[in-house]
This record gives C-alpha cells, structure tokens and sequence, in this order.
C-alpha cells in the first residue's frame, strides 16, 4: 500500500483531507506537516519530511502563503522557496506522485477570458498569482523525464464547514452573518464564478490521486453562480434578510468560469454539490 503525505494539512483544504483519507483506510499511513513541523522554506527542515518518503509515497501540497496573508513581494518570495525545495526533494525521495494544489488565480482577471481551459494562457496579475504559477513551473522542471508523477490542480474557489479566513466567499458569507458581522458586497455582485464545495474538492483528488492521470486540471463547480445568488441561499436558509455593506468596485467587474470539459471527460459519473446545498451542508456543519 501506498504513504500519504499532506504538507499543510492543518489548513481549509488540508483538514478535510487529512479526515478524509483517515476514514477511507487506503493508505498504509497517512501524515501531516504544517508550518510547525517543517518550515518549508528551510532546506534544512526537508529532511524531516524526507525521511517519511520513499518510492511509494504520494504527496499532497497543500501549503502556501495565501493571498489573503499578504499579496506582496513576500508572500512570493516563500512561495517560490518552499516550490524550490519541495522540487528537490522530489527528486532526492523519486516519488510515486506530487499532486500540487495551485489556483485558478494564474489565469488573472481579465475580459477576454471568457471561458478557462485547461489551454488558456496564463496571466497572473498579482505576486500571489505569479508565486502559484512559477511553483507549477519549478516542479515540471524538477519533474522532467517523470512528467507523469505530476499532477497540478487549478481549483476555483473554495467554500464549506471550516473555511474561516477568506470573508469573500460563500462561506464566508455565511460565516460573517453567523458571527454578528455585516457582509461586504464590492459592486452588486452580479459577476459569475465558480464555487467548488470542499467535499467535491475532496473527492475529486481522491479520484485524480487513483486515476492514471497526470498534468494541469482545472475544478470548477460545476456551474457559474453569482456572489449575489449565494447572499440570496443564505438568507433563504437561515429566513432572514442579509444586512450588505455595498462597496463600488475599483475595477470592471469580470466573469470566471471554466470550461470542465476534461475533468467531465475523466470522471464522467461525478455529481458536483449544487450552491443551494452546499451551504445548507456548511451551516448545518457550522451550527453543530
């Protein structure tokens, strides 16, 4: 049986993770690093995680300087450290598959994206989106000649139980209401985006890690809602208007939404969690 190794499991992401894979018992063992345990910009931290790997162990990177911790030369400057690292430990450890959790913000937000594939060219706006996108390149070239034991997922963004740091998602909607607070609103929140429930997002790398796939897959949510269509859910859920602090928008409102051709393709018999769902999954989670 195969080791599974989640760096950044103590995260949004990396905690759904974690419990899932304990409960599905797939794996001779699973294990977590978070910044505590392994700093990984420090290349004298990777042998505690080398010392974990061997030729049949997967890994999954969850870890990143977020966005909202700072979108600075900083934030990708770790970035890029830990992408160099993490790199030459996968060549010193010869893994069995890294699966790379990046975003779909290195496609940038701009108007001529219309629809996002798999073939979009890329064009990371922010030093944030640029980190993400100069770590997917230092891991291909750190892969090459094993291309197939990479595979890079571009999720959209994520909502559900347990996501308490980015207020402008539909959890975080939900989770500001919930906790007293007003929901900031930037223009009337009309522009479509793709919300992909954490379970789906589970799921889905469990699919991708069984699967004989390997590259840049996008995930979206299955279909293009509006931040407004998520403001209008959570007051029908909880039967209470929604008190909005509407902010003008300092940039031209733009749609992402993704063409999930591919993934459709791979996994043609995956159900995605609608938005109405989803948050009644996320408050009901929340409230017990």
């Amino acid at each position: 049986m195969n080791k599974l190794i989640i760096l950044g499991h103590t995260g949004f992401l990396g905690k759904h993770l974690m419990s899932y894979f304990q409960s599905k018992k797939t794996f001779k063992s699973i294990i977590g690093f978070s910044s505590k345990d392994a700093d990984l910009t420090d290349l004298t931290h990777l042998s505690r995680i080398a010392d974990k790997c061997n030729k049949d162990t997967i890994i999954i990177m969850c870890a990143a300087i977020k966005s909202d911790e700072g979108n600075s030369l900083k934030t990708f400057q770790k970035n890029v450290r830990m992408a160099e690292n993490i790199s030459k430990l996968a060549l010193e450890c010869k893994l069995k598959k890294l699966v790379l959790i990046s975003s779909n913000a290195v496609y940038g937000v701009h108007k001529k994206h219309k629809i996002i594939s798999e073939e979009t060219h890329v064009h990371p706006d922010t030093y944030y989106s640029l980190s993400k996108l100069v770590t997917e390149r230092l891991l291909q070239i750190g892969f090459a000649g094993e291309e197939n034991k990479l595979i890079i997922l571009r999720p959209s963004t994520l909502y559900g139980p347990g996501e308490t740091i980015t207020p402008h998602t539909p959890s975080g909607f939900l989770n500001t209401y919930l906790n007293g607070g007003i929901v900031t609103l930037w223009g009337d929140g009309s522009e479509l985006r793709e919300f992909v429930f954490i379970d789906d997002m589970v799921r889905l790398v469990a699919n991708i890690i069984e699967s004989e796939f390997n590259g840049i897959l996008n995930i979206g949510g299955g279909q293009p809602r509006s931040y407004k269509d998520a403001l209008g859910i959570i007051s029908k859920i909880l039967d209470k208007d929604i008190e909005i602090n509407s902010k003008p928008r300092t940039t031209e409102p733009v749609d992402k939404i993704y063409d999930l051709s591919l993934i459709n393709f791979l996994f043609p018999d995956f159900q995605f969690t609608t938005l109405e769902k989803g948050l009644e999954l996320t408050y009901n989670r929340t409230e017990t």
